[in-house]
This record gives structure tokens, C-alpha cells and sequence, in this order.
């Protein structure tokens, strides 16, 4: 997992170079522009996978950084600027919160298969290792399910 979280962030810093001379001073794009190349480009780098790699803590600290390194440069904000702050003028959610966002959809589409489905089994029969130090992704949707209120009544999708 930390080889693929390491190949997430590398891309998502070169996207940001890029993004970073694109915002000069003297010359350079608008902030709407910005916005949208930012958004579109570095940050479709940050999410991508985003379900999977909710439970390695350590690692996402590193792609949480170049999500602020972004708000920063968008906001026009000095590296002492708090990071809720950015995101609140950048009306953008903590990668932390889209993090859980993905897992929590990821196990709902998987508990609305056909009940045949081998994914919908595993997501249903799945019982903790408690021996592991590593979580899995069913840990963690297991401790925020509490905090939202899942349906236990799902309607089943045709596919």
C-alpha cells in the first residue's frame, strides 16, 4: 500500500508544480481557472482510490499536505495559515471526510448486490482480526457506521 500511496503523491506534486507556474505573479491564469485545474488535475490524483487507503494513517498525512499546498495557493495563503481555514475559503471538504465518504460508499454498493454476489458475501461474513496491527477497510467503515446511521433495511440493485 505505501508503494501506490507513493505513486499517488509524486504525481499529485508534479501536477502541483505545474499548477504553481501557472500561478505566477506576473503573468499567469485567474482564480477560476485555478480552481478548475486544480481541482480537475491534482486533486482527481489525491482521490483516486480514496476508499482503500482510509486505513493508512501515516501515509495520507503525506496527500493531506499537498491538498494544503493547494488551498494555499489558490487562497493566496502564507504557510502559517490554519488548513480548516483554507478549506472553509476554498468551500472544500477535508480529504479525511471524502476519505470516509468513499469507504462508507464503497461498503453500501457492495451490501446492495444480489445476495449470490461474492462481494456482497465478503462484505457480509466478514469477522475483525484482532491479531493484526493493520486495519482493513471494513474496520474502518465499522467504526464510522456508528457515527452514521447506515439503513440495515437496503433495497437490493438489479446488477
Amino acid at each position: 500500500m505505501n508503494k501506490y500511496v507513493e505513486n499517488i503523491t509524486t504525481k499529485a506534486k508534479k501536477r502541483l508544480q505545474l499548477l504553481k507556474k501557472l500561478a505566477s505573479s506576473s503573468w499567469g491564469s485567474d482564480k477560476q481557472t485555478l480552481e478548475a485545474l486544480s481541482f480537475g488535475y491534482v486533486c482527481s490524483a489525491l482521490e483516486y482510490g480514496n476508499s482503500l487507503i482510509t486505513m493508512c494513517s501515516q501515509t495520507t498525512r503525506e496527500t493531506d499536505r499537498i491538498q494544503n499546498n493547494v488551498l494555499r495557493l489558490l487562497n493566496g495563503g502564507m504557510r502559517p495559515t490554519p488548513t480548516a481555514t483554507c478549506e472553509i475559503l476554498a468551500i472544500v471538504e477535508p480529504l479525511e471526510m471524502r476519505r470516509e465518504k468513499a469507504a462508507m460508499g464503497l461498503f453500501e454498493r457492495n451490501k446492495r448486490m444480489n445476495t449470490e454476489h461474492p462481494k456482497r458475501k465478503l462484505v457480509e461474513n466478514w469477522k475483525p482480526n484482532t491479531r493484526l496491527n493493520q486495519r482493513s477497510v471494513k474496520h474502518y467503515v465499522a467504526n464510522t457506521k456508528e457515527k452514521n446511521f447506515l439503513p440495515e433495511n437496503r433495497q437490493e440493485n438489479p446488477r
